[in-house]
C-alpha cells in the first residue's frame, strides 16, 4: 500500500503484514480479525510494482486522493490480489503514525492537497500489537459486552487537558469515567503497541516495551507479531520482494 495525492504515489510503499489468527502456531486457533501487523517501508518494491503501483494511472484519472492498500496472498506464481482497500487500514493506520517523521495530519493534509511528495519516515520496520480483552475478537458476543464496560486501563500517561497521550500505545474503544480515569468501552479493542526500528528485531522489542507498561483486566495480546517473517523472509527474497539491503 501507498498514500496517492492525485497524480502519483507518495513513496516509501508499506508493505504489511497480518497476522489474522488467535495464537501462535501451532496451536493457531480460529480466523479472527486483526491481532497484529508488522511493515516494512520500501522505496523500490517488486511487490508493490506488481501490484498496487499498476493502478496509479486509474487512481489520477479518477481523481482519486488518500491510501490504497491491495491485500495479496503471495504464491510459487507470484502475488495474487484479494481486495482493494481504499481508506485507511487497521491497526496499518497506527503504524504508519508512529512511523511518521514529522507531523501526521499535516502529512494528511499535504496527501489531501496534492502536496505531498514523499512520506516521511522515520526507519524502515514498524510493528505493531493489538491489545484486547473479552468480548474482543468475537462480535458474537458483543451482546454481553455489559460486563466488559469499565473495565481500568493502567498504564497510559494522562494530559492536563483529559486526553491520553500514545507515546507508542494508541487506544481504540476506551472512554473516561468519572473520575477522568481510561477505562474499557465494552468492545474489547483496548488499543495498539507500536514500535519501529531501522530492523525488525528492533521494531519488536520497543513495540512490546511499549505493551507491557499498559494493563487491564483480563487483557491479552500475541506475543510474537513479527516473527512469522522470519519464516518466511528466504521465500520472499528468493522472489525478489525484499530490498536487498533491507536488516531484519
Amino acid at each position: 500500500g501507498a498514500f496517492f495525492n492525485g497524480t502519483d504515489f507518495v513513496m516509501p510503499a508499506m508493505l504489511t503484514f497480518e497476522n489474522k489468527r488467535f495464537a501462535p502456531p501451532p496451536y493457531t486457533g480460529p480466523a479472527t480479525g486483526e491481532l497484529g501487523s508488522y511493515a516494512l517501508f520500501d522505496y523500490e518494491n517488486k511487490l508493490f510494482a506488481e501490484t498496487t503501483k499498476k493502478v496509479g494511472p486509474y487512481l489520477a484519472e479518477i481523481g482519486y486522493v488518500g491510501d490504497l492498500d491491495i491485500n495479496t496472498i503471495i504464491t510459487k506464481d507470484g502475488p495474487r490480489a484479494l481486495e482493494f482497500s481504499a481508506r485507511l487500514g487497521f491497526p496499518s493506520t497506527c503504524l504508519q503514525m508512529q512511523n511518521c517523521k514529522g507531523d501526521w495530519t499535516q502529512f494528511l493534509y499535504d496527501v489531501a492537497t496534492g502536496q505531498a511528495q514523499f512520506y516521511p519516515v522515520i526507519d524502515s520496520w514498524c510493528v505493531g500489537v493489538l491489545l484486547i480483552t473479552s468480548p474482543a475478537p468475537y462480535e458474537d458476543q458483543i451482546r454481553e459486552q455489559d460486563r466488559y464496560v469499565g473495565l481500568p486501563i493502567y498504564g497510559l500517561e494522562r494530559l492536563a487537558e483529559k486526553r491520553w497521550k500514545p507515546e507508542n500505545f494508541y487506544p481504540l474503544d476506551l472512554y473516561m469515567d468519572e473520575e477522568g480515569e481510561p477505562v474499557s468501552a465494552g468492545t474489547g479493542f483496548l488499543g495498539v503497541a507500536c514500535g519501529n526500528g531501522s530492523f525488525l528485531g528492533e521494531a519488536q522489542d520497543n513495540a512490546y516495551a511499549g505493551l507491557n507498561k499498559v494493563t487491564c483486566t483480563y487483557a491479552y495480546a500475541r506475543m510474537d507479531i513479527g516473527s512469522r517473517f522470519f519464516r518466511e523472509r528466504d521465500f520472499l527474497q528468493k522472489a525478489g520482494y525484499l530490498p536487498h539491503l533491507v536488516e531484519w
